[in-house]
Formats: structure tokens, sequence, C-alpha cells
């Protein structure tokens, strides 16, 4: 885009006016360089748009965002949002938060929000110069700048850490209830809204869990190799010892794996792809595999699972509330 274009184009985004085509235009642009997010930040404050159009004081936009801002967790965290939208009462600032993503809270910090499509893997640079690979289909929230106290992000969906340390700021990572803290190491969380169980993968350092619904459960020390598992269904955690190479080498491009259960390979598979496998029956999940994929498209990968591991893969029926493709295993 030239510098005419863009103009034109980033003020019809945020006011609603463009295409479809247009739309993912502009976010191709600005996902292409961090120069290019750094402009469309600058341009688009939100501040900025809440006083431009006006936003009546009786709709309490800083107390919804805020409010916004602090939930995160799944169906409420999109509701949560539609809710913010309806009561700005305005199309270019709705379209400011669900796509940029900066919201203001009550002390006008400013969030910045980004976000991975369908097979897409991204990298970030945090403020505090952590660095986050964000795995498909998956969200960031953060501040646009880490104030006093400890660095606060939130996630939904998986994303590996490499955070740097400060003893006096630890870094604090909320999905779907849940809390990791460190003060400097690399790990991954999966927490995507539809999954039943929420992960965190420790490679190198320690991390704190903490469950923060409630149920009464203590905070979990994790130590390197081990990863934490919270059924939400049977509403327990089990620590074990993994391979985390082969758990965290999405980020890569690539998906590897040692040694491992059928289970944790479809869900690499799964998250990679941006799919989901039904399970037929439990016991085609009790061996383990090893093997590695580099670029193939999914229809090879599926097609090598089924020679290697002697299963099937069925396609199943989408319907409108459908958020992925799912595949029944037989």
């Amino acid at each position: 885009m030239d510098n005419n274009d863009k103009a034109g184009l980033l003020a019809g985004y945020f006011q609603g006016t463009l295409s479809p085509g247009q739309q993912e235009e502009v976010e191709d642009w600005i996902r292409s360089s961090e120069d290019n997010r750094m402009l469309a930040r600058r341009a688009c404050r939100l501040e900025q748009y809440i006083t431009q159009y006006s936003i009546s004081e009786n709709s309490d936009g800083a107390a919804i965002l805020k409010k916004a801002e602090a939930n995160t967790a799944g169906d409420r965290w999109r509701k949560t949002r539609r809710r913010v939208a309806r009561a700005l009462g305005n199309v270019a600032a709705a379209a400011l938060m669900l796509s940029l993503g900066y919201f203001v809270s009550s002390d006008k910090e400013t969030f910045i929000k980004v976000n991975t499509r369908n097979g897409e893997v991204a990298s970030y640079t945090l403020p505090d110069q952590t660095k986050v690979w964000l795995n498909t289909n998956s969200t960031l929230l953060y501040p646009e700048s880490f104030s006093k106290g400890k660095r606060r992000v939130r996630l939904e969906g998986e994303a590996f850490f490499d955070v740097t340390k400060d003893e006096g700021h630890p870094f604090v990572v909320s999905a779907r209830d849940c809390e990791i803290e460190v003060l400097g190491t690399q790990f991954d969380v999966s927490a995507y809204p539809d999954s039943p169980e929420f992960q965190a993968t420790l490679v190198s350092g320690s991390i704190r869990f903490t469950d923060k619904t409630g149920r009464g459960r203590r905070p979990t020390e994790l130590f390197p190799g081990q990863r934490l598992s919270l059924d939400f269904s049977a509403g327990g955690t089990t620590v074990s010892y993994v391979d985390t190479e082969s758990l965290t080498s999405w980020r890569t491009g690539e998906i590897n794996f040692n040694h491992i259960p059928l289970s944790d390979v479809l869900t690499i598979i799964g998250n990679n792809f941006g799919i989901r496998f039904v399970i037929s029956g439990d016991k085609i999940l009790d061996d383990t595999y090893t093997g590695s994929f580099s670029g193939q498209p999914l229809d090879e990968v599926l097609s090598t699972l089924e020679e290697v591991a002697s299963i099937h893969f069925k396609p199943l029926e989408i319907n409108d509330e459908d958020e992925y493709q799912r595949y029944i295993v037989y």
C-alpha cells in the first residue's frame, strides 16, 4: 500500500466500511512487520476514537472495558466483547477493539490484542523483551508498557513464552481462570476455549500454577520437563514428565514427536492445523509414536498416520456453530 492507500484503508478499517477483501488486506499489512503494527497503534489509539466519536458518558465505556480486559475465559470473553461493542455504540470503536485490540482501563492503561488465524503461527516481542510464539487460532492481550508490579498478559489458545528475567516484576499468564507465574523461563501454555484441559509445559526455569476458580486447589510448582494438566470435566490436576521438544515443536513450523502417546500426537496436529479429533475408542490412544512432519498438507499427515498407527479419519459435517473442522478417529 502507498501512503494514500494506507491512510484511506486504515480509516475505513476502523470505521467498518471496508469490504472483506480490503479488511484482510489491511490485517495482512499490519501483521507483516513490527513497524506496521507500531504505525497502526499510533494512528488508532482508542482514547482518540472515544474523543472523536463523542461516546456518551452514560455508556460507562471505561468500566465496561475494564471488565472485558479482566475477563478472558472462553465464551464469557466473547460475550463480554460483544457487550462492550454494544455499549460503546460505535462501529469504529467496535472494529478497533475486535481487530487491533486496543483497550483502555479506568487508569488509562492501553492494552494490545494480537491474534493468529487458522494455520498461522506468529512471534511477538513484548515491551519487556519477552518473546512469545502464538499458535494457530490464538489470542494474546498485553499492555502497551509494563508498569509497576507484575507483568500480566492474557491468553486464549496456545503460546510459548521465553520470559525476560526481572525479579522485581514477576511475569503472569492468565488463561481460562488459571494463572502461571514466573520470573524468567521458557514454557508453553495451551488453553483453547473448547479443550477439556488446560496444560502448562515447562522447558526451563520454574513456574507456579494457580487455579483462580475457587475450587480449592493449592498452587503447584513445576520443574523442567514437567507438564501440568487440569481436566475441567473431572476437576483434577496431574503432573507428569514429558518430551518438551515434541510438545513445543509447533513454534518452529514443524511437527516433531518422540515416543509420545497418540493422544498427544493428535493434540499437536489438531492445534497446528486448527482442527479437532473425536476419539471413538480409548484403546487406540495407548500406543506411543515417533515421527516428524515439516510442511506437509493435512491430508498427507492424516494419510501417514493411518498407515503407521492403523487408524482411520473421517471428517464430520460442519455445523454453523462449529469453530473447527472435526474428524472422527476410529
